[in-house]
């Protein structure tokens, strides 16, 4: 019959015989005080030394720099659905900060937002030639811009959605809330 030898040691903090896998590893040998034990200590330490190591951190953070960005960025491709799953969360969580974060941003980066623009153009040039024409044909007269939203009857400022963009003037007038919600697939 084998007999399993359980490892166990004693604290040296508490005094208290605690299995072998209560004791964390220090400079590749088991610390002498258990993980409990240890653990309360830095807490006490933290709660004493609060601005010390803040600024520790900050330290730590300016000196690796880059290896911290590029271990998050690995962090990020190999967690890609579960970031994505956390930020529609927040951004459902959080329409009109959201709303207000972009509409700031393209404020304080209206070079960047300009950019961004003529690469959406240019790879989906059937898509501006759409909006163009729409634009073109309110401008003239052609089509007239409701005050309505044909989703859900609210008084705004309505934009076309084009269900084809092969027919340009074919559109449904909805509210910005709407129009996203088209996009999103949760209107049909």
């Amino acid at each position: 019959m084998k007999t399993i030898k359980c490892e166990s040691k004693v604290c040296t903090k508490c005094k208290e015989e605690k299995p072998i896998e209560m004791f964390g590893m220090a400079k590749g040998k088991k610390r002498s005080w258990c993980k409990v034990c240890h653990n309360a200590c830095n807490k006490l330490w933290l709660a004493k030394n609060r601005e010390r190591k803040r600024e520790i951190d900050r330290i730590y953070r300016e000196v690796n720099k880059d290896e911290i960005y590029n271990r998050h960025k690995l962090w990020v491709e190999e967690n890609r659905d579960k970031v994505n799953e956390r930020n529609t969360k927040w951004r459902n969580e959080n329409r009109e900060l959201q709303s207000e974060l972009v509409a700031s941003w393209h404020k304080r980066n209206p070079l960047k937002a300009r950019e961004y623009a003529k690469v959406s153009r240019e790879r989906y040039p059937e898509r501006a030639k759409a909006r163009v024409d729409c634009r073109v044909a309110v401008n003239k007269g052609i089509l007239t811009r409701p005050t309505v939203c044909s989703m859900c009857d609210k008084t705004a400022f309505t934009e076309g959605h084009h269900s084809d963009y092969s027919k340009p003037l074919d559109v449904v007038w909805v509210c910005k809330g709407c129009h996203t919600k088209i996009h999103r697939g949760e209107i049909r």
